[in-house]
């Protein structure tokens, strides 16, 4: 019984990791990201559980302690695959976590899916930049996709068009304004839109700038 008692502790160590693990590394809406404290809320009452039967001996609660620490296990290591296929990606906050990601790997392109709704129609700089150590003068949306997104002004954001649901990849690419930045965008040929040759930088010479933009999905 007391080996039982052990892994059943290691469980509830494994389940707690698992449960930060995803909820640093969600990309999906704020309410997704709000089951892994719920199951670490639960790792912690079953160990409360546990700690109970301790003391009084009831043997029903280890069990009901160890069948929940199974579920709670089999459902973190499903979890990830849940976030990665969930049809809730928020545009604002998917494209955020981008971007701070990128911001920290100059020169190199990443893409993410995101859903376009009606209540999730838009994306700007001043929103996707919101703490992340840019200005929104060092972020610029282009689009070539011209039948589903309005560009707006000067590259300040874009406005998704259609009336039913979209899922597309939102790229984004930063490098330093200038040189730097223009052999990033020529290095990616094609897969940067034509757009992005228009852009007005202002006040951001030589600063580390990001190109937004959507591309529909294969």
């Amino acid at each position: 019984m007391t080996k039982i008692i052990v892994f059943d502790i290691i469980g509830y160590l494994l389940v707690g990791v698992l449960a930060l693990l995803c909820y640093s590394f969600s990309i999906a809406s704020i309410y997704l990201k709000l089951i892994p404290l719920v199951l670490l809320l639960l790792t912690i009452v079953t160990l409360f559980v546990t700690i109970y039967y301790l003391i009084s001996k009831k043997r029903i609660l280890l069990y009901i302690a160890i069948i929940v620490t199974i579920l709670l296990l089999l459902f973190m290591m499903i979890y990830p695959i849940f976030m990665k296929i969930s049809p809730l990606r928020d545009p604002v906050s998917n494209s955020k976590q981008l971007l701070q990601s990128q911001i920290d790997h100059p020169g190199t392109l990443l893409y993410d899916s995101i859903m376009f709704t009606d209540k999730q129609k838009s994306l700007s700089a001043s929103g996707i930049s919101e703490n992340t150590g840019l200005s929104e003068n060092q972020v610029k949306f282009v689009s070539d996709l011209e039948a589903d997104f309005d560009v707006l002004g000067e590259g300040r954001g874009i406005n998704y068009k259609r009336s039913t649901k979209g899922t597309y990849k939102i790229g984004i690419l930063c490098d330093y304004q200038g040189e730097r930045l223009q052999t990033s965008i020529k290095s990616y040929g094609d897969e940067i839109p034509e757009g992005v040759s228009e852009l007005s930088w202002e006040n951001v010479d030589g600063q580390k700038v990001c190109i937004v933009f959507p591309k529909r999905l294969p």
